[in-house]
């Protein structure tokens, strides 16, 4: 996943900022932010996600390629802050 890619993702969530958490769990990406509004599914959709679910602040969804890098970058810049 390129940095591009993963700037575009987090785009889409309002960016790090909104971002509280984000996990795997299976191959379903589960991200928690602050303010759902900030999200623009729209966006996510045409990054190709699947399978889109949103409850309260929390979103989950499946992209076909490998969400890891995603997941370690946003775990070690919250861990910087």
């Amino acid at each position: 996943m390129s940095n591009d890619n993963i700037e575009a993702i987090l785009n889409c969530f309002g960016t790090l900022e909104n971002i509280v958490s984000c996990s795997l769990e299976g191959s379903r990406l589960k991200v928690l932010t602050k303010d759902i509004s900030k999200v623009d599914l729209v966006s996510i959709k045409a990054l190709k996600a699947q399978g889109i679910f949103v409850s309260g602040n929390q979103v989950k969804l499946i992209f076909s390629f490998d969400v890891h890098p995603l997941v370690d970058y946003i775990i070690n810049q919250k861990k910087e802050k």
